[in-house]
Formats: structure tokens, C-alpha cells, sequence
């Protein structure tokens, strides 16, 4: 990966959206798949303590575009307090 270029739009909720600039087509392939296995596992592993993770995750999109690799998620208020609430953000010592 060369560089991450990240936009954030806050309005009601929060609308990001991540390009990833790989060296090559290959590589924003490849780092696409890997990125999406990702999701799907931790997806899995947090429905059961943490369900609202879990449902933000299976709304995020990868796909790869040339040699890059586009991530979108959009998170409403209601599901920032709930993954707030739920200390998703702290960090675990």
C-alpha cells in the first residue's frame, strides 16, 4: 500500500470512505479479498457480544477500483451512541 486517502462526512450519523493506493491492479485485488475475509471473520466474532459491531461491519463495502481499494461505511447517531455505550472505542489494556 502506497498511501490511505480518508473522508469523513458528519451530518446525522457518519459517512467514511477509505481508498487505499496499492503499488499495482494485483495488489488492490489482493488486498481487497484479504480486507473482506477480515470483516467477515471479526463480523462473526463480535454478533455475540457486541451485535451492533457486528451489523456495521456486514453494511461496510470493499471493492477494489484499478489499484485502489475503496472501503465505505455509513454510521447513523443511533448506532454511534449504542457502539459507544458498549465502550466498542476503548481501547482494552
Amino acid at each position: 500500500m502506497k498511501s490511505m486517502i480518508i473522508t469523513a462526512t458528519a451530518s446525522s450519523g457518519v459517512d467514511g470512505k477509505f481508498q487505499a493506493v496499492c503499488g499495482s491492479t494485483q495488489d488492490a485485488n489482493t488486498l481487497s479479498q484479504l480486507m473482506t475475509a477480515g470483516l467477515l471473520y471479526k463480523k462473526y466474532q463480535a454478533s455475540k457480544d457486541n451485535p451492533e459491531l457486528g451489523q456495521l461491519l456486514d453494511q461496510t463495502t470493499v471493492a477494489p477500483s484499478g489499484d485502489r481499494v475503496l472501503i465505505r461505511l455509513s454510521i447513523s447517531d443511533e448506532q454511534m451512541t449504542s457502539l459507544i455505550r458498549r465502550n466498542t472505542f476503548a481501547f482494552k489494556m
